[in-house]
């Protein structure tokens, strides 16, 4: 009497290979929504620059195809979505926060408000993933992960709309200068994370007017700590900026917002008696 025999399935594929976990497809599915958002920025900031352009839409890119890879089922491959999910949480989260707090174009903050915690669970999720592939632990969706990301998911939208009233309402009761009188004042341009010019002067107990012109895709401020000086400089848009400095010196004016000022967004005021 004759055996058929099947062929064991080979324990070196077994060990490299896992099929898909609830968490494994998670992770797969926020590491590819972070290469989506980020390719969504160009549009969404209008982004003029080539080497950001190009930066977003290879990073954007790279985030797709390693999304793409942790769908394949490789055992270990569930670490790529935590490490860039866990980089762009230490690298953006001053951008993140800044943003919530300043941006004055809503549609920046609703992508923030996507964006950010798309990254956590990109990173919650790999690790869980990796640790299912393993570790053996059972491969379901946990009953509570349900609930927990449609809470989630309702914060955010709730956050968006919040920012929205609340961005609205600043405009309404902000108070207006009319646009010929802003024309004539001296301007101070923001362009390509620069200030243009970089060297103003003033003369003590006189009233500065200054017209500021952002006309990058990001929001920008122009300060001067020293002389609590802080005006937002929204995108696309002029500003007036008006103080009084009260003493003699060299004061630094700069932008506030996180990276800017490291790039170069400065310059000097120097105040005369």
């Amino acid at each position: 009497m004759s055996a058929t025999l099947t062929p064991a399935p080979s324990s070196s594929r077994s060990r490299l290979f896992k099929r898909l976990t609830s968490f494994g497809r998670l992770s797969a599915a926020t590491t590819t929504a972070i290469g989506v958002w980020i390719l969504l920025t160009i549009p969404l900031y209008r982004l003029a620059e080539p080497s950001v352009i190009s930066k977003s839409l290879g990073f954007g890119l790279v985030a797709v195809l390693l999304g793409g890879i942790i769908a394949t089922g490789w055992r270990w491959t569930p670490i790529l979505g935590a490490l860039l999910g866990g980089s762009l949480i230490l690298q953006d989260a001053s951008i993140w926060a800044y943003t919530l707090a300043h941006d004055e174009v809503f549609i920046h903050v609703a992508w923030q408000m996507l964006f950010f915690p798309t990254a956590i669970l990109s990173t919650i999720f790999g690790v869980v993933a990796l640790v299912q592939n393993y570790r053996g632990v059972p491969r379901q969706t946990p009953r509570w992960l349900d609930s927990s990301i449609a809470y989630l998911t309702v914060l955010c939208i709730g956050a968006i709309l919040a920012a929205g009233i609340i961005r609205g309402a600043a405009d309404t009761n902000a108070a207006g200068v009319s646009p010929g009188v802003l024309a004539s004042l001296p301007a101070v341009t923001a362009q390509n994370i620069k200030f243009s010019p970089t060297a103003l002067t003033a003369r003590v107990g006189e009233t500065v007017a200054l017209q500021l012109v952002n006309r990058d895709s990001t929001p920008h401020t122009f300060t001067i700590d020293a002389l609590q000086v802080n005006v937002a400089m929204p995108p696309g848009k002029t500003v007036l900026a008006l103080f009084r400095p009260t003493s003699s010196g060299v004061y630094t004016f700069y932008c506030d917002v996180p990276g800017h000022r490291d790039s170069g967004m400065s310059g000097t005021l120097t105040v005369t008696s």
